[in-house]
C-alpha cells in the first residue's frame, strides 16, 4: 500500500515535469509576439499632450478680500459670540450677573448636601448679615399621590397662603437655619445631590433678583427621597467685583 502511493507519486511528478517542459516550449514561441504587441499598445496609448504643464493662474484671478467694517455680511453665530464681549450689550451684563449667582447657588447647595459645613465662615461667603428669608421647607406637607411606591408631599393650602409673609429668619444664623430645615430630610441618605437651574435673572441698582429651579435627592436604605421647589432670591451687589451675597 505504500508502494503504490510512492509509485503514485513519482509517475504525478514526471508527468508534472513534462507538462512544465511543454508550457516553456510554447511560452518561448509566444512570448516575443505577447512582449511586441505589449509595448505597441503602450506606444499608441501616450498622447502627445499627456504631460501638460501646470495650468497658470490669470492675472485677474485674486482672492476677494473680507468686507471691511460691515457687519451685515458676517455670520450671526459669529456675531452674536462677539456680542458676549461687548460691555456695552445688554445681554452681557444679563450672563455676568448669571455666572456670578449661579456660582453662589451652587456653593449653597454644597452646604445642603454637607450640612456639618454650615459654619459661620461658609454661611456668611453666601449670606450678608442683613439676609431676611422664609423657611425653605414648609412646615406642614400633605399627601397628594401614594401608589404604593412613590409617595408625593406638598405644602397645605395654608402654608402655601403664607409664602409671601415676612421673613422670620435673619442673619446669617437664620440663614443657616433655613438650610437646616432642607438637609433634615436627608438625614438617612448616604447620598446627597443638590441642583439649580436659573431661568430669570433681573438686575438693578444694588441687587440682582433671580428665579431657579432647585432639586435635591439622595438614597437611603429605604428608597430615594427628593425635593423640589422654585426659589426667588435677591442678591446684594459687593464691592470690588466680589460675589454678590443674599
Amino acid at each position: 500500500m505504500v508502494c503504490m502511493r510512492g509509485t503514485s507519486k513519482r509517475f504525478s511528478l514526471r508527468a508534472d515535469r513534462d507538462a512544465v517542459s511543454a508550457f516553456r516550449s510554447q511560452a518561448a514561441e509566444v512570448h516575443p509576439t505577447v512582449f511586441v504587441a505589449v509595448l505597441s499598445l503602450a506606444l499608441l496609448s501616450v498622447q502627445p499632450n499627456a504631460f501638460a504643464s501646470p495650468v497658470q493662474a490669470a492675472p485677474s484671478d485674486k482672492l476677494s478680500k473680507a468686507p471691511a467694517g460691515d457687519s451685515s455680511e458676517a455670520d450671526p453665530r459669529l456675531m452674536n459670540k462677539v456680542r458676549k464681549f461687548d460691555s456695552h450689550e445688554d445681554s452681557w451684563e444679563g450672563e455676568v450677573l448669571n455666572d456670578a449667582t449661579g456660582a453662589q447657588l451652587k456653593a449653597l447647595g454644597k452646604l445642603i448636601e454637607h450640612p456639618a459645613d454650615m459654619d459661620d465662615a461658609h454661611l456668611s461667603a453666601v449670606a450678608s448679615a442683613s439676609y431676611a428669608g422664609v423657611r425653605l421647607r414648609p412646615a406642614e406637607l400633605a399627601e397628594v399621590f401614594n401608589d404604593g411606591v412613590t409617595r408625593v408631599l406638598r405644602a397645605t393650602a395654608q402654608d402655601a397662603a403664607l409664602r409671601d409673609r415676612a421673613p422670620e429668619l435673619t442673619g446669617t444664623n437664620g440663614f443657616g437655619e433655613a438650610l437646616k430645615s432642607l438637609a433634615e430630610a436627608f438625614a438617612d441618605c448616604h447620598e446627597v445631590h443638590v441642583k439649580f437651574k436659573i431661568i430669570s435673572v433681573v438686575p438693578g441698582e444694588t441687587t440682582v433678583q433671580t428665579r431657579a429651579y432647585y432639586q435635591a435627592w439622595g438614597y437611603s436604605k429605604s428608597g430615594a427621597v427628593q425635593q423640589s421647589a422654585t426659589w426667588s432670591t435677591r442678591w446684594v451687589h459687593q464691592p470690588d467685583n466680589k460675589p454678590p451675597l443674599l
